[in-house]
């Protein structure tokens, strides 16, 4: 089961950068028409909210890939502070 976790998130996290891409770029009304997009827009413009979601895609895109690549150790336990 963790190795299903230690693949599928990755690709989850690309998926989500890819889907952020293709929708910027096509400007689907269901992703433009989004409170949180609207909201983006009045903000910074609708250029400015395109270039964001390309930059955020990528970003997602570069960590999914470098998650795959590096991948994350069979031992690796949650930071707790005490």
């Amino acid at each position: 089961m963790q190795d299903f976790f230690r693949t599928a998130v990755p690709v989850l996290i690309v998926a989500a950068g890819a889907f952020s891409i293709v929708c910027s770029l096509k400007g689907y009304r269901f992703f433009w028409e989004h409170r949180r997009a609207q909201f983006m827009v009045r903000l910074i413009g609708y250029t400015g909210t395109k270039i964001f979601y390309i930059t955020l895609g990528i970003a997602l895109v570069v960590i999914g890939i470098m998650m795959l690549m590096v991948g994350i150790p069979a031992d690796a336990q949650p930071i707790h502070n005490s």
